[in-house]
C-alpha cells in the first residue's frame, strides 16, 4: 500500500508493453529511450528475470524498475512429464489464483511448445475437460509470452503452437 495514497499499488508487467508503451515508460521516467532497447534486450534475448540482471542499466533506474515494475507473473504450481522425458506439461498460476497449463514436446528435430491464451474455454467442446470447465478470461499477452519464456530458459523452443487452455483465435 502507498501510504501517501492509501491505495494498493500495482506493478506495470512489463511483458504486457508493446515496444512502444515500453519507450513512453521509461522516457516518462526521465531515461533516455535506449534504455527501453536495453531492457527488451535483457527480455527477450538475455531472457533475464530479475532486473539485477540488467547490469549495463544505471542503478537507479534498475531500483526504479524493481518498485514499479515487474517481469515474471506466473508461478509453477505443478511439473508432469512423460515416461520417456520427451513431453514436460507445466500448471501455471496466475497473479489473480487461476491455473492454465503449458506444455513442451520434444522431437528429434524440434521442441514444440504448446500454449494457452486463454482461462478456460467458452466453446464447451463436450469432449474437452478445458471446454467444460468454462470460460474465465484472455490471458494478456505477457502472460502469453511468460510462458514461452520460461521454457526458453530451459532449452532451445523451435515451435510455437497454440493448442493449451482455450481457442487461440478468441483471443
Amino acid at each position: 500500500i502507498d501510504p501517501r495514497e492509501g491505495d494498493m499499488v500495482t506493478k506495470v508487467a512489463l511483458l504486457d508493453l508493446t515496444y512502444k508503451e515500453l519507450k513512453g515508460l521509461i522516457t516518462s521516467w526521465g531515461s533516455p529511450r535506449y534504455r527501453a532497447d536495453q531492457i527488451a534486450e535483457w527480455l527477450y534475448k538475455h531472457l533475464a528475470t530479475d532486473f539485477d540482471q540488467m547490469h549495463n542499466l544505471p542503478l537507479p533506474l534498475r531500483e526504479r524498475l524493481k518498485e514499479k515494475a515487474e517481469i515474471q507473473r506466473l508461478t509453477v504450481k505443478a511439473k508432469i512429464s512423460s515416461p520417456d522425458r520427451l513431453t514436460r506439461k507445466l500448471l501455471f498460476a496466475l497473479p489473480d489464483g487461476n491455473t492454465i497449463e503449458s506444455v513442451l514436446m520434444r522431437y528429434e528435430r524440434r521442441n514444440t511448445l504448446c500454449l494457452s491464451t486463454q482461462v478456460g474455454c467458452p466453446i464447451g467442446c463436450p469432449f474437452c475437460a478445458t471446454g467444460q470447465s468454462g470460460f474465465v478470461r484472455d490471458l494478456s499477452p505477457g502472460e502469453i509470452t511468460e510462458q514461452a519464456l520460461y521454457f526458453a530458459r530451459e532449452e532451445r523452443v523451435t515451435n510455437i503452437v497454440f493448442m493449451g487452455m482455450g481457442e487461440p483465435f478468441l483471443n
